[in-house]
């Protein structure tokens, strides 16, 4: 567009669309389909160039017309040189957007090393974990929107009270309307009677409200990088006691910096059995598969264990663009 512009000014601005100008001209004659943007530039350049040296001395508005459009070819080729240093021929990306997005995110999230450990204490290397889930600012607003909806989503909204139309009792009037200078009342089963309804109160509801997807996530990102920053966060290859017997399992979750509540996130769908027999009467130790894992449950324990596969998925998951 900025070609034409500048070609529709050198002939006038005013005889036809720019793209009908610049066939006019022939100069896109000769240049093929796959010529870059900056190439085509350079080639209209050139050619304009060599039709402003032909023209007389007594044509000096063209002149001035011709040079005035070689100053603004010269600054689009600047610009689109620098706009299409990562764009294939015409504009066309050579990258699929999702990974662009993605690289933008990780030059502004660096990625974290964290060391792997096991139940048992052994060095087992260390991994890298993803700074656009674990390293993200810590956003407390959004963490308590997401906890609040889910308190509000976990709710029965069972509970109930009597009107005065449901409330067993008579509809007899107690006493005449007038004549002893009581207050009037049409029956007994109204709130200023004892055994009488409730006013005003709880009838069953669902208190789930909606709050984006987005949203959610982004909350899981700010606790689960909450947790890595305050240094509360483990990553282990495997989840698995050295035995089930739960007074050696007691020992090992003593030794992980004296925590008291600790949540483990299995990286299987189904928990591992022998955990579960070894936690099973531990009141202070939960376990969650890693599609289990929640905004609330992590704020509610001092230390969040996770298995190397359950990292994995989990980035995997929160990386995925959200299905409009």
């Amino acid at each position: 567009m900025l070609l034409a512009r500048g070609l529709c000014k050198a002939v006038g601005g005013k005889c036809c669309a720019p793209l009908r100008v610049v066939e006019a001209l022939g100069l896109l004659s000769s240049a093929s389909s796959s010529t870059a943007p900056h190439q085509l530039v350079a080639h209209v350049t050139t050619e304009a160039t060599a039709t402003a040296a032909e023209i007389r001395p007594s044509s000096g508005v063209l002149v001035e017309r011709l040079q005035r459009s070689l100053a603004s070819l010269e600054e689009a080729k600047q610009a689109i040189s620098h706009r299409t240093a990562s764009f294939g021929p015409f504009g066309t990306s050579v990258l699929d957007p999702l990974e662009k997005v993605e690289t933008k995110v990780r030059e502004v999230y660096r990625d974290v090393e964290v060391p792997v450990t096991n139940f048992q204490g052994e060095d087992r290397g260390t991994a890298v974990l993803g700074g656009d889930v674990f390293n993200i600012p810590i956003r407390a607003d959004i963490v308590h929107r997401v906890v609040v909806w889910q308190l509000a989503k976990r709710r029965q909204g069972t509970s109930s009270t009597k009107t005065r139309s449901t409330i067993s009792g008579t509809g007899k009037k107690p006493y005449k309307q007038k004549g002893l200078g009581r207050a009037r009342h049409g029956d007994l089963r109204g709130p200023q009677f004892r055994g009488g309804a409730i006013a005003h109160g709880p009838q069953p509801r669902d208190w789930e409200h909606k709050l984006n997807k987005k949203v959610r996530r982004l909350g899981l990102k700010a606790a689960l990088s909450a947790r890595l920053a305050e240094g509360r966060l483990l990553v282990f290859d495997s989840v698995t006691p050295a035995s089930h017997k739960t007074k050696d399992f007691v020992q090992s979750v003593e030794s992980l910096d004296g925590s008291k509540k600790v949540l483990v996130v299995d990286g299987r769908t189904v928990v591992n059995p022998v955990l579960q027999l070894a936690s099973g009467n531990l009141p202070n130790v939960h376990l969650l598969p890693w599609q289990g894992l929640n905004v609330y449950s992590i704020l509610q324990h001092d230390l969040l264990i996770l298995h190397i596969d359950a990292v994995r998925r989990l980035e995997a998951r929160l990386r995925t663009p959200i299905n409009r």
